[in-house]
């Protein structure tokens, strides 16, 4: 699910009204965010009903607070959910261009005719054939065309080594 950009702005443009009502309230009634100024202590009562439960009620300056401190973790929030779709979007578009980079190199090594054993690294884009190289005895695919087209053997086979206690001739 993609999200417009309207609505975005449209959550940002909400949560800075409420921010600037809750900062126009400070201004007007400094002691509201400052406890030492506190009108009193809240207070705690016995709920109505069943529950038995005790509610307390912070004072107004109190509420005010946390109404504030609420708006801020809410604005968080926003953001945070923001950039975490935002890194989806960006996920999505990196694997996009790089199933893209991987058809174009298959496209390469099917018009060079090489084998389906040649990979292309990503990072420095060259192709290498690891499967199909020669090995030390010369075994493998044979030779390998160089950079002119020409063909280059494959490397010579080391000599035997002479087993312990065999005279040399």
């Amino acid at each position: 699910m993609r999200r417009h950009w309207t609505t975005t702005i449209a959550h940002g443009i909400t949560l800075a009204v409420g921010l600037t009502i809750g900062l126009v309230y400070a201004e007007v009634n400094p002691a509201a965010l400052h406890p030492s100024a506190d009108d009193g202590k809240g207070e705690c009562a016995f709920a109505a009903g069943p529950s038995h439960e005790i509610v307390c009620t912070p004072t107004d300056a109190q509420q005010m607070r946390l109404e504030l401190a609420q708006a801020h973790a809410q604005t968080a929030k926003v953001l945070y959910d923001e950039a975490k779709l935002q890194e989806q979007v960006a996920q999505k578009e990196f694997q996009a261009r790089l199933n893209d980079l991987d058809a174009v190199a298959t496209a390469v090594r099917t018009e060079n005719k090489w084998a389906a054993t040649v990979t292309m690294s990503v990072d420095t884009l060259r192709f290498t054939d690891t499967k199909g190289a020669p090995t030390h005895e010369g075994e493998g695919k044979g030779a390998a065309k160089g950079a002119a087209g020409a063909t280059t053997p494959a490397p010579a086979t080391p000599p035997a080594t002479p087993a312990k206690g065999a005279k040399k001739p």
